[in-house]
């Protein structure tokens, strides 16, 4: 319940990331079966080169793809339109000297009264079942491995989260 979300969230000091070198994609695919699970008729696709390497904390990494996987799950199955089937995608790429994850989603895309409160604890969630921490705890995770999470698009087409991390 909310409360309880409330306490963990105040006693939620995540330890420092630890940060090494991994190949980001393997991490990508097995984050996202833990945010399809249950969802077999949701579409996923992830393009990206075979290897990856990112200056990441693996178990962060892992719980900022689930999320994100998760949410958009949530959005193409409780999309009302339910025109085409639920498609979630992501795409890995280097930019620079930072490794980029990129999740995408067919679903109706973020109320554009929730957008300015997304990434505040306890307002984000648009969900009974969820707290509204999930972004705030992965931006925080992000931040911690010196990258960032930000939602880049939201539309009738769907929505579009950015993870950056560095590339090792």
């Amino acid at each position: 319940d909310r409360a309880e979300a409330t306490l963990r969230y105040g006693r939620a000091d995540p330890p420092g990331p630890n940060l090494q070198p991994i190949n980001i994609i393997p991490a990508i695919e097995e984050a996202a079966l833990e945010g399809l699970a249950g969802r077999p008729d949701i579409a996923w696709t992830l393009e990206a080169p075979e290897r990856l390497m990112a200056m990441a904390d693996p178990d962060h990494i892992h719980r900022i793809i689930a999320n994100l996987v998760r949410n958009s799950a949530r959005a193409v199955t409780d999309n009302k339109n339910g025109v085409a089937p639920g498609r979630i995608s992501a795409q890995a790429f280097q930019d620079g000297a930072q490794l980029v994850v990129e999740i995408a989603d067919n679903g109706p895309g973020i109320p554009p009264a929730m957008i300015g409160a997304l990434f505040q604890p306890f307002s984000g969630s648009s969900t009974r079942d969820g707290a509204g921490l999930g972004l705030a705890i992965a931006r925080e995770l992000a931040r911690g491995m010196k990258g960032e999470l930000e939602m880049t698009r939201s539309d009738g087409a769907g929505a579009v989260f950015r993870l950056t991390a560095p590339s090792a």
